[in-house]
C-alpha cells in the first residue's frame, strides 16, 4: 500500500530538480577612469540577454602601508576632494542588452585606497512551460586597480599619493613644499631642487626665478589672471619607482615673490636667462615694489622691466587735542635693473592738517600723494 505512495514522492523530488533555474553566468572587467575630472570604476559586465545587473564595493582595500607606506592608521591624511566624490561604492542597476553587455560606473570608493574587490550581481526572470516564469541570479567579483600617482589640489594647496605614502601642504608665500609624511629614503624633486629624506618628514622649496616669464606681466597683478604655469614635481622612492606630477599656479601667485626679486636690483642686477650683465636699459618700463606691486609703462614680460622702483613708506603719528593722527610719507629710490646703477630718488610726504581745536580736520589722517608719485616714475620713461 506504500508504494505508490513512495512513488509519487520519487516523481515529485524530481520535477522539482528539473524545475530549478540554471544560475546566471556572469563575467566583468573593472577599469578606473576619469570623466569631468573625477575618478570613477567603469565595470564592463557580460552575462544573458535582459536581465539586471548592478555593482557594489566590497572585499578589503589596499593601504598605503602594504606598499611601504605608514602602518598607524590615519598617519596618511586623505586628500580632500577636488569637486567632492560620492561616498557611495554602489552603480545603478541597469538592463543587458541584446548580446548581454552592459556598462556600470561606480564613484571612487576611496581616494588614496589603491585597490578594491567589487561584486558584480545579475537576476532576472526566464520565461517558463506553461505560463510560469523562473528567477535566475547569478554574481561575480572583480578587483579594481588604480594606478599609483601623486597629485596636487589647487584649491587646498595639498600634495597626496595614491598607492605610496606620502602628504603634504605647499606655503604660498614662500613656494616651500612641506611633506607632513613621506616613504623614508624617498628623493623629492620641486621644480629641479631636489631634498632627500630619511625620516618621515621633508621640506623642500623650489627656485621660482625660470617661472617669472612664462606667463604675461600684467596677468601677475590680475586678481583672476588667465596665463598660469606649471612647476614639475617628481618624488623617486628607495626603491626606485617614480611618481610624477605638474603643480598648477595662476600667474598672480608670483606677485610677491617676483616683486622681492625685482627688489634685489638695490644691491645687484637682476638678470633672467639669457641676459648680459651691464646691458644698457631702455626706460620702456618701472616696476614699482611694496605690499601693492604695480608696473608702469609697455612691458610685456617681466624681462621687458628696465627700471626698479624701491618704495619704503614710512608711518608716523601725532595727538592733536588728545585725538590719534596717522600719516603715511614715502621714500622712491629708482635702479636700472640690469646693473643696479641708482638712476633717482624723490620723497613725497604727507600734507599735515593743522592741529587746532576749532579745526574740524584735527582728527584726520593722511598719506602721501599717489598720484603725484606715478607721473614722476612716468617721466622716467621713454
Amino acid at each position: 500500500m506504500n508504494r505508490p505512495l513512495l512513488s509519487i514522492v520519487v516523481v515529485a523530488s524530481a520535477l522539482a530538480v528539473g524545475c530549478k533555474a540554471k544560475p546566471l553566468e556572469v563575467k566583468s572587467t573593472a577599469t578606473v577612469v576619469v570623466e569631468g575630472g573625477r575618478e570613477k570604476i567603469r565595470v564592463e559586465v557580460q552575462t544573458e540577454p535582459n536581465v539586471d545587473v548592478y555593482a557594489s564595493g566590497g572585499g578589503t582595500d589596499t593601504p598605503p602601508s602594504a606598499l611601504g607606506g605608514p602602518s598607524t592608521p590615519g598617519l596618511a591624511r586623505p586628500l580632500p576632494p577636488a569637486g567632492g566624490y560620492a561616498g557611495s561604492s554602489y552603480s545603478n542597476k541597469v538592463r543587458t542588452d541584446a548580446s548581454g553587455k552592459a556598462t556600470l560606473i561606480i564613484p571612487i570608493w576611496n581616494e588614496n585606497v589603491l585597490e578594491k574587490n567589487l561584486y558584480v550581481y545579475a537576476d532576472g526572470m526566464k520565461p517558463g512551460s506553461m505560463g510560469k516564469s523562473k528567477y535566475r541570479y547569478g554574481s561575480s567579483t572583480v578587483l579594481a586597480r588604480r594606478q599609483p600617482l601623486v597629485r596636487y589640489a589647487t584649491a587646498t594647496r595639498e600634495v597626496s599619493c595614491v598607492g605610496r605614502a606620502c602628504s603634504g601642504t605647499l606655503n604660498a608665500s614662500t613656494f616651500r613644499l612641506d611633506f607632513r609624511d613621506i616613504e623614508p629614503e624617498t628623493t623629492v624633486d620641486f621644480g629641479g631642487q631636489k631634498a632627500r629624506t630619511t625620516t618621515r618628514l621633508l621640506s623642500v622649496s623650489t627656485e621660482l626665478s625660470p617661472y617669472y616669464n612664462k606667463v604675461k606681466l600684467e596677468d601677475v597683478f590680475k586678481e583672476y589672471p588667465l596665463s598660469n604655469f606649471d612647476i614639475p614635481l617628481e618624488l623617486e622612492f628607495s626603491d626606485g619607482s617614480k611618481l610624477a606630477t605638474k603643480m598648477n599656479f595662476s600667474a598672480n601667485a608670483l606677485k610677491y615673490p617676483l616683486g622681492t626679486y625685482l627688489a634685489s636690483a638695490a644691491t645687484a642686477p637682476v638678470l633672467f636667462e639669457g641676459e648680459a650683465p651691464g646691458g644698457a636699459s631702455e626706460d620702456n618700463a618701472v616696476f614699482v615694489t611694496g605690499y601693492k606691486p604695480r608696473i608702469f609703462g609697455r612691458a610685456e614680460l617681466a624681462r621687458d622691466v628696465d627700471l626698479v622702483a624701491v618704495l619704503a613708506e614710512n608711518r608716523t603719528f601725532r595727538y592733536c587735542d588728545g585725538l590719534k593722527q596717522w600719516f603715511t610719507d614715502a621714500a622712491v629710490t629708482v635702479f636700472e635693473r640690469r646693473t643696479a646703477k641708482k638712476r633717482a630718488t624723490q620723497s613725497f610726504t604727507a600734507i599735515r592738517p593743522r592741529c587746532n581745536e576749532n579745526d574740524s580736520t584735527s582728527s584726520a589722517s593722511a598719506n602721501y600723494d599717489e598720484r603725484a608719485m606715478e607721473l614722476w616714475l612716468k617721466g622716467l620713461l621713454k
